[in-house]
């Protein structure tokens, strides 16, 4: 069924598993661990990529879990969320917790850094903004550190922070705000076209059509966002430099 929906009823090239934790609000149990979402991988290879995940605050368990992932499970980045159900806060700019994990994807070579900011609801709202992300992408600046969601409704504090910090490193994602793009996509134009670094994917088998996404970022100047040669591919993740030069990070 999973195939079926992602692969062959909707118009997705590559789907992204994120593996999602918070084992210390659950009974000690992720809720959806790396391990399952590399068994569903291994039925796609080349076309599932895997994030993996683990708990900042949970310290040195939380380094080990992480090098298991990078060396066993393999995974191909790591998604982080803030504080919510697990109370206990954290920061992506901490040297303490956040960072030595950091370290273990950089001398993995695991490169791709996804963390969760905006959309509160489930989360505390104070960590969903994004006064961490520009200071940790400075501070490593050989990995991609992409915020889910674009921090909606904070979009314009994240732009800020990309542009005082001039890293080039650090990326807007635009998951689960495809369906705005018909109505109110008007807010990323003005705050990211200078930044110009967007990614592109609908974060959901539900937002399938890609066409009127890619349609309406072009209508606000945001055509340089994805390659037209794939623009049926509703989550082909791309990004796009100040000067519209293309790469494709996964």
């Amino acid at each position: 069924m999973f195939l079926e929906d992602v692969f062959l009823d909707s118009e997705t090239d590559i789907a992204f598993l994120n593996s999602f934790g918070m084992r210390a609000a659950f009974d000690g149990v992720d809720l959806f661990p790396p391990r399952e979402a590399a068994f569903i991988r291994s039925m796609a290879p080349s076309r599932i990529r895997v994030l993996g995940t683990v708990d900042p605050p949970d310290g040195a368990s939380a380094i080990e879990s992480l090098i298991y992932q990078c060396e066993t499970i393999k995974i191909d980045g790591l998604k982080l969320y803030p504080p919510g159900p697990d109370a206990r806060g954290w920061v992506l700019d901490d040297e303490k917790n956040t960072y030595p994990l950091l370290e273990v994807l950089r001398r993995h070579g695991v490169k791709n850094v996804c963390v969760h900011k905006g959309l509160p609801g489930l989360f505390l709202e104070e960590y969903c903004h994004t006064d961490d992300v520009g200071r940790a992408a400075t501070a490593f600046p050989d990995l991609n550190f992409i915020v889910f969601h674009s921090a909606f409704p904070w979009e314009a504090e994240l732009a800020g922070q990309a542009k005082a910090s001039k890293v080039k490193n650090l990326y807007a994602e635009l998951g689960t705000l495809a369906r705005m793009m018909d109505g109110s996509g008007a807010v990323f134009g003005p705050h990211w076209k200078p930044a110009g670094r967007l990614r592109r994917g609908s974060h959901s088998v539900g937002y399938r059509h890609a066409g009127n996404r890619t349609a309406a970022l072009a209508d606000r100047g945001l055509s340089d966002v994805h390659d037209t040669r794939r623009a049926r591919c509703a989550t082909r993740l791309l990004a796009a430099d100040a000067r519209g030069e293309e790469q494709d990070l996964w």
